[in-house]
């Protein structure tokens, strides 16, 4: 897998708190897909781009 800031690079994110976690090809209604896993290293109070709070961690 690649560095988590050649992924980072690629995808424009720049957001330090996300690490990119593994990768692996997914099914979805019988079309192959490339997913990524991340994780979030902060808990955040609400979503920084469009203000929905962060309730039960739905952010």
């Amino acid at each position: 897998m690649c560095s988590n800031d050649i992924i980072s690079n690629i995808l424009g994110i720049s957001d330090k708190n996300l690490v990119f976690t593994g990768d692996g090809i997914e099914k979805i209604r019988g079309i192959e897909f490339k997913v990524l896993n991340a994780v979030l290293t902060y808990v955040p109070k609400a979503c920084s781009k469009c203000g929905c709070v962060n309730e039960n961690y739905s952010v």
